[in-house]
């Protein structure tokens, strides 16, 4: 391995955030999914999909189309409660920081749009791990790009170009399965990170069934994978540490617990 591509979902809860704003708006729609339904077709279906079975749905289930305003009040309301909500993984700063000391090159991968990704990161004060020394960040973003979105291969091919690597020597983490998928297309290792929107044990065989080679739950235990799989050091990580690291809103909620939980493999 020479490099790291970070999901934005590992980085801050915006995988909640997507989720429960897609949620309300169904209801105040009177869009109904069961459990399962809803988590298989948020975030696990490529976005123009998604929105041609919403539009499929809504019809069959209400009897006339759907609404022109369902998808810009869905966006707004996303950007909303991102502006209200979003906050980053606790602990995820001493993971960057090891990996800077390290000399471990890594970026970010969105399929929001740039602009979006870096205003969130330099909001919760991440952008500058993201920035190179001439002022050049290492975001991928496929929003505002001609990169196709996840759970397409080609925003980490992108990512791996430009940090001067070849994909299959990317280590991966995505906390969603959108972008396991596309991650395991890309020949590198990936990993799925399960703290934002899966309980363990249980829910997170969704991301082994994507692709994913191993899950981890936190930033100290991504710490250790991370430089094992670089054959480095496992640096430590002091309680004092954890202790003073910002702290995350709380991300558990039935509503984007995994349907059909059942212990991890």
């Amino acid at each position: 391995m020479k490099a790291v591509v970070f999901g934005d979902g590992v980085l801050t809860n915006s995988i909640h955030i997507s989720y429960a704003a897609l949620v309300e708006i169904f209801n105040e729609h009177s869009l109904n999914y069961d459990r399962e339904e809803r988590f298989n077709l948020i975030l696990d279906t490529p976005r123009d999909e998604l929105k041609e079975t919403i539009k499929t749905d809504y019809e069959a289930q209400r009897g006339f189309e759907l609404p022109d305003e369902f998808f810009s009040a869905a966006k707004g309301l996303y950007h909303d409660m991102m502006k209200n909500h979003l906050q980053k993984t606790k602990g995820i700063e001493i993971l960057l920081d090891r990996l800077k000391a390290a000399g471990i090159p890594f970026m970010i991968a969105s399929n929001d749009t740039h602009d979006m990704t870096a205003k969130h990161l330099i909001d919760l004060d991440l952008y500058d791990y993201f920035t190179d020394e001439d002022g050049t960040d290492r975001i991928i973003a496929s929003g505002d790009s001609r990169i196709r979105p996840k759970p397409e291969v080609h925003m980490y091919n992108a990512a791996a170009k430009q940090l001067g690597v070849d994909p299959s020597e990317c280590l991966i983490i995505e906390a969603n399965p959108l972008g396991v998928r596309g991650a395991s297309k890309s020949g590198g290792y990936v990993i799925g990170y399960t703290e934002h929107h899966y309980e363990l044990p249980g829910g997170g065989h969704v991301l082994f069934e994507r692709g994913a080679s191993e899950l981890v739950k936190n930033p100290t235990e991504l710490t250790q994978r991370i430089f094992r799989q670089f054959a480095m050091p496992i640096p430590r990580v002091t309680p004092e540490e954890l202790a003073n690291a910002p702290e995350h809103p709380e991300t558990s909620s039935p509503l984007i617990t995994p349907p059909g939980s059942k212990p991890a493999p």
